[in-house]
């Protein structure tokens, strides 16, 4: 319970801090949450799986510093992202037992109907 009350707090100070725009305030308290979940996770018991997931929420906390941070560091903060959702991909593959077909194309078509979309409307200056 301690840690749902502190990822409370931190999540409650961070809008706090957005509605009086207190930028320190924001950069010191976003990570809180992940802080939170990452003492949660670590009272579970040890496994690999407890292992990939931590990793990942440690490299969403540096992402989400890093794209909070004041300065051009969004590359760097959406290649923290990329190596989490690889950690938890990792995680859900050590846990899978068995491949979750119909979700995978239901993602896939979502995924490419929501991109053409975009595409279709003009992604301006993010067009590679």
């Amino acid at each position: 319970m301690g840690w749902l009350i502190l990822a409370l707090m931190g999540a409650a100070t961070y809008v706090y801090g957005l509605t009086v725009h207190a930028t320190l305030l924001c950069l010191l308290v976003k990570p809180m949450p992940v802080l939170a979940l990452l003492g949660w996770l670590h009272d579970a018991p040890p496994s690999e799986y407890r292992r990939w997931i931590s990793l990942g929420l440690i490299f969403s906390l540096v992402g989400d510093v890093l794209l909070a941070w004041p300065g051009d560091l969004f590359v760097f903060g959406l290649g923290a992202f990329l190596l989490a959702h690889l950690a938890y991909l990792k995680a859900y593959l050590s846990d899978c037992r068995r491949p979750a077909l119909l979700s995978l194309a239901l993602a896939f078509g979502l995924g490419t109907t929501l991109l053409g979309i975009l595409i279709s409307s003009g992604l301006g200056p993010l067009l590679v």
